[in-house]
């Protein structure tokens, strides 16, 4: 990221000053190597009735790599992507693709029950289905007139 320099008065040196280090921040953040920074899945969630519906996105992890869980309401998914082997010789001029452990920790807006989670893999697109605790369920309760 690149800041135009500001040539105002002495008044502004302050803001010069914020300018340029707040500048220098986003080179060194843009110019550590892919590898040097910790990733996690990128995710969707939603809330249905009678459950929880979390979608992550892992390109290239295998459902064996994957391990999930759920404790007070609390979804932690968790697993490591593997580097794929290259040819001898092969060099790369650029890549942005990354490797290594991940954790992503989700808090849920519900109790939901761990014995009915159901999970699925498809397209690098992991699915799980949290069905809601009986507890947690919305309930109409009804008004009685005296």
């Amino acid at each position: 990221m690149y800041l135009a320099p500001f040539h105002g008065t002495r008044r502004s040196a302050p803001l010069t000053h914020l300018q340029n280090a707040v500048s220098s921040l986003f080179d060194d953040l843009l110019s550590w190597p892919a590898a040097d920074r910790a990733w996690a899945p990128a995710i969707e969630m939603s809330e249905q009735e009678n459950s929880i519906i979390v979608k992550a996105e892992l390109p290239g992890v295998k459902p064996d790599e994957i391990e999930l869980s759920v404790e007070d309401s609390v979804l932690t998914i968790s697993g490591r992507k593997k580097e794929e082997a290259t040819e001898e010789g092969e060099g790369h001029y650029r890549s942005e693709r990354r490797y290594g452990m991940f954790r992503r920790t989700i808090p849920l807006a519900a109790s939901v029950d761990g014995e009915k989670v159901e999970a699925t893999s498809k397209d690098g697109v992991l699915a799980i289905t949290l069905p809601k605790a009986e507890t947690a369920k919305r309930r109409r309760i009804e008004i009685k007139s005296e």
